[in-house]
C-alpha cells in the first residue's frame, strides 16, 4: 500500500526499486516515475486472479508509454503459495493474456514468487541483472 523506495544489493549490482503501488488512487502517479527506467516489475496477486483482466488493462496502458520503450519487463506472480493450480499453466495463461509473445521492444520474463516465503524472488533478481549485463555488455 502506498509508495516506497528500496535499495537492494544483488550480485555486484545496487538495484533501486520504486514501489508506487497499484491501487486505483495511485495509478495517475505512475507516469511520473518512468524516466530512466531500466526495468518494470509488474506484480500480479495469485490469490486474486479474478482481477487479472483489470491488471492487464492497466499493463497495456503502461506499455504504450514511450519512456519505457526498451526497458525489461518482469512479471512477478506473487502469493504463489496460495495458488492451488498448475503454476506452469498459470504462467502460460498470463503470457497469453498480456500478449507477451508479441512484445518486441522489451525483454520479458514471468516468475512465480512469494514475498512471504521468498520463493522465486532470487530468480527474478537474477533475470534482471543478467538482462542488464547483456544490454550494457558487462561481463
Amino acid at each position: 500500500m502506498g509508495f516506497s523506495i528500496e535499495l537492494i544489493q544483488h550480485q555486484q549490482f545496487n538495484l533501486n526499486f520504486w514501489d508506487i503501488g497499484g491501487q486505483t488512487s495511485l495509478r495517475s502517479f505512475w507516469f511520473n516515475y518512468f524516466d530512466k527506467t531500466d526495468f518494470l516489475v509488474w506484480v500480479i496477486d495469485a490469490s486474486c486472479l479474478f482481477r487479472l483482466q483489470e491488471s492487464f488493462q492497466e499493463f497495456g496502458k503502461v506499455l504504450k508509454e514511450d519512456r519505457l520503450t526498451g526497458c525489461g519487463l518482469l512479471v512477478f506472480v506473487n502469493k504463489i503459495e496460495l495458488f492451488k493450480g498448475n503454476q506452469k499453466e498459470l504462467v502460460e495463461q498470463i503470457v497469453d493474456l498480456l500478449g507477451l509473445n508479441e512484445v518486441r521492444n522489451h525483454a520479458w520474463n514471468v516468475v512465480c514468487c512469494s514475498a512471504y516465503t521468498g520463493a522465486g524472488l532470487e530468480e527474478g533478481l537474477d533475470w534482471i541483472t543478467e538482462e542488464y549485463s547483456k544490454k550494457y555488455y558487462i561481463l
